[in-house]
């Protein structure tokens, strides 16, 4: 689950986490111009969350979920990739690039969370 609290608009890109990885072996989360984007291998999915205090995506492999208080959101299909990378920079984007906010109550799970268990943990 990713919470993000942002009082202000972004017009420059912020890395939420990043395999430091480019092209096909990017996995990364941003922040940019209102939109919260993955990027699976050069699959992008984006969603704009700037109006939701709590905020969750979910990947399974095949399917994004992106959820807001309590609804989802969106979903859409975003091919997969084989690369696995063996870092994951949190705030970072492995190149000199930091995150300049805060982040709380940020997880990563092994597994894509069902719409019940996000709701649990966003306290809905």
């Amino acid at each position: 689950m990713l919470q993000l609290k942002l009082g202000m608009r972004i017009w420059y890109q912020w890395t939420i986490f990043s395999n430091g990885e480019t092209s096909t072996n990017e996995f990364s989360l941003t922040y940019q111009n209102r939109l919260l984007t993955i990027n699976n291998g050069g699959n992008t999915s984006s969603f704009d969350l700037f109006d939701y205090k709590k905020s969750c995506l979910t990947y399974d492999g095949a399917s994004i979920r992106f959820y807001g208080e309590r609804s989802l959101l969106k979903t859409e299909t975003l091919a997969n990739t084989s690369f696995i990378a063996s870092k994951i920079y949190l705030g970072y984007n492995g190149t000199g690039k930091h995150f300049n906010a805060n982040l709380y109550n940020f997880m990563f799970y092994n597994s894509a969370l069902s719409a019940n268990d996000i709701f649990y943990l966003m306290g809905e």
